[in-house]
């Protein structure tokens, strides 16, 4: 490539050459081993093409031979170097020229990457990138053929963290906020979204951010050039984001480049580290999207200035007006409701005071309704208000309205002692369309597929009202207060709200109602675990990629979580619980962190455990025997043989072992360590029967040997 202010920032090669990695962890290994065959890739090429920041060039040359490419081989090298090239240009997910300005610009260090994108004959072509800027640092992909236009776009086989953010099991020790994007931290949004009709979003946002470096020239921003993921970056076909200005804290304008996904704007000033920087910006986007016929929402992209995982944690400060008779509910505490009659429009002004991510909004015909929740430990008052639409000509009956408030109540109540106080002054709930069979938490609010307020929607068992309300209400202490690093950590937010709707339909229904969830889980779970471990379930691809990722976050995830509230009892899992929302408030944790964690309210190293339950895959299976026999003293010798019939992932569990007499029931619990093992207990009296795990506490088939 043509140097950059005299760098080399790229370069083709074409020749023999060998890619060799191995992942550090099991996960990604498994994962690697799944896509390409094998826990380590050792791929020959013959051509490639690199992209860098970090004086590779210098490398290449101290390692190689000087000389000038023959004709055919320069050609060929350069062809590939503008089709490579052509092809990065286009996907969504690298930002490299951006990145390299900003880095330049401001003269950041530790802030370079590196690309190769290599030509093998087994898999096609594959690209290694490593980038200090991601939280995944190292990320092997391939590229996949997808839709008519015959485009491809990357598909990540493995990712990992850097070598110094890790233990010597692969374990990542780094603390998340220490990680990732790190040149700036966004302290406050301020924003007013004018929606003059139901397509187009007209935002006008003042953003305060926090330089992390000292000498910062420049800002750069997520923000799409468009939310529609299977279009180019440049494509303005589907619901396009369009930046109109850019300006100071005092309304000086300011440059800017938005492309690729990215808003770079140029300081008239360094900004020292520490400081704050408002930048103040005017946009257009095409970013509605109806819900029913009666409400619409807005499409979840960053088509306003944003920065790192969702968006980044910070307080804010909404002010949202749509055309009447729409109104408005969404996330944030809320300071007032409007009508703007010169405009016809009504309005919302929201905010939190907590840093958060994700908010959202959505408006419509809603029919408002309010009631107050007030903690029975707590204290606290929190509004609680539901949002519904007609379907159909029918609005939601009175009745299910005050069977809603009842049960929202309940769940509150029920999750205040697990998890401590409910995080926020005030919980929305708003219906969307039947039939989309799911729902969202983002703070302070929830909206529910549209049936599960229509009359007849409280059948027990999952995708009912009672599962989708509480699981979505779980999500304001898991996945709000309480959120999850990376995609490593997804089931800290999915796994734990799906738990805690299970106790609450345990609560609800006793026994009756967790027996049928665990069954549930169980089955649903048994699909996914083939594919992936939980702690990789985001990275599945492919046909049924979804449904499996599904059966790992909703149903392996919470039966794992049950399987540890059983070991660590009640009330010990209640202090867990609440020791982390507590020492989280608004941080975003990785799984080593709740395992920290767990050890230090225990006392003991349950590392085993997530070492085999989460960053592992395998439900077992068990087989068992038993047979008692008349020791000398009179008592009986009760000798359990127990087998696992999968070698390669053999579980330590405590295995809960049940011995039935003629006119009781006594329990034991004892570790099974060995694919094959002997369990001996002795009796007083001679047993009538031994069976395993009659509660369902462990996730595993268990059958008697005939």
């Amino acid at each position: 490539m043509q140097p950059i202010g005299s760098e080399v920032t790229g370069a083709a090669f074409v020749g023999d050459g060998e890619a060799s990695m191995t992942p550090p962890n099991r996960t990604q290994r498994f994962m690697l081993n799944k896509y390409s065959g094998a826990e380590t890739l050792k791929e020959p090429f013959t051509e490639a093409v690199f992209r860098f920041s970090d004086g590779t060039d210098k490398t290449i040359r101290a390692l190689g031979k000087g000389g000038a490419a023959t004709g055919g081989d320069a050609d060929h090298a350069t062809q590939i170097l503008r089709d490579r090239n052509g092809w990065l240009d286009g996907t969504r997910e690298m930002h490299l020229e951006m990145q390299f300005l900003e880095n330049r610009i401001s003269g950041l260090r530790g802030q370079d990457f590196f690309l190769a994108d290599f030509h093998t004959t087994k898999h096609d072509w594959l690209t290694y990138l490593f980038n200090p800027q991601d939280i995944h640092e190292n990320i092997l992909y391939a590229s996949e053929t997808l839709g008519a236009k015959g485009r491809r776009y990357l598909v990540a086989w493995t990712e990992w963290h850097k070598q110094s953010d890790l233990d010597p099991a692969g374990h990542y020790v780094l603390l998340p906020e220490h990680d990732g994007p790190r040149v700036i931290r966004i302290k406050h949004h301020d924003m007013s979204l004018d929606l003059k009709n139901t397509k187009t979003v007209e935002w006008s946002a003042q953003t305060t951010v926090e330089p992390m470096m000292d000498n910062i020239r420049c800002l750069r921003f997520d923000l799409v050039n468009n939310a529609h993921s299977e279009s180019h970056w440049y494509e303005d076909s589907f619901w396009p984001s369009k930046v109109l200005s850019v300006a100071d804290e005092s309304g000086m304008s300011l440059a800017f480049m938005h492309k690729k996904d990215q808003l770079l704007v140029l300081l008239p000033n360094p900004a020292a580290a520490g400081s704050n920087v408002v930048i103040g910006t005017k946009g257009r986007a095409d970013m509605i999207y109806e819900v029913t016929a009666e409400s619409f929402g807005l499409i979840e992209a960053a088509w306003y200035p944003q920065y790192g995982r969702w968006g980044g944690r910070a307080p804010f400060h909404w002010t949202v007006r749509v055309p009447r008779p729409y109104t408005v509910t969404g996330s944030g505490r809320t300071i007032r409701e409007f009508e703007q009659k010169e405009t016809n429009q009504n309005g919302i002004e929201t905010q939190s005071d907590l840093p958060v991510n994700f908010p959202w909004v959505i408006f419509g015909q809603f029919r408002k309704s309010e009631q107050t929740y007030v903690g029975e430990e707590s204290k606290k008052s929190v509004k609680i208000s539901i949002h519904t639409v007609a379907i159909n000509g029918a609005g939601t009956p009175d009745k299910k309205l005050e069977t809603f408030f009842g049960e929202s109540k309940d769940i509150l109540k029920l999750y205040e002692n697990i998890y401590g106080p409910y995080p926020y002054e005030e919980l929305h709930i708003a219906q969307m369309a039947p039939k989309l069979g799911f729902g969202q938490g983002p703070p302070y609010f929830v909206q529910l597929t549209g049936e599960v307020f229509l009359p007849g929607s409280s059948t027990l068992g999952q995708y009912s009202m009672h599962d989708f309300l509480s699981h979505e209400i779980a999500h304001q202490w898991w996945g709000n207060q309480v959120g999850w690093a990376s995609a490593d950590d997804d089931w800290l937010s999915e796994g734990f709200a799906s738990y805690a709707a299970g106790i609450f339909i345990h609560a609800l229904q006793k026994n009756e109602g967790l027996h049928r969830m665990l069954d549930e889980w169980r089955m649903a779970a048994k699909p996914g675990d083939k594919e992936a471990p939980i702690a990789a379930a985001s990275m599945l691809q492919g046909p049924n990629a979804g449904e499996y990722r599904q059966d790992l976050l909703y149903n392996k995830a919470p039966y794992v979580l049950h399987m540890l509230r059983v070991q660590l009892d009640d009330e010990k899992y209640r202090e867990v619980m609440r020791s982390i929302q507590e020492t989280y408030k608004s941080v975003d944790i990785s799984t080593e962190m709740l395992l920290s964690a767990v050890n230090k309210a225990t006392g003991a190293d349950y590392g085993y455990f997530f070492d085999q339950w989460i960053w592992d895959v395998g439900i077992p299976s068990f087989r068992y025997s038993w047979r008692s026999e008349r020791q000398a003293d009179g008592k009986y010798l009760i000798t359990v043989h127990i087998a696992q019939a999968d070698k390669n992932h053999v579980k330590r569990v405590l295995m809960p072992v049940h011995i039935h007499f003629k006119d009781k029931t006594i329990p034991q619990y004892k570790p099974v360590v060995q694919q094959e093992q002997d369990i001996k207990i002795l009796s007083p009296t001679e047993p009538k029967d031994v069976t395993l795990d009659d509660d369902h506490t462990l996730l595993a088939d268990i059958s008697k040997a005939s």
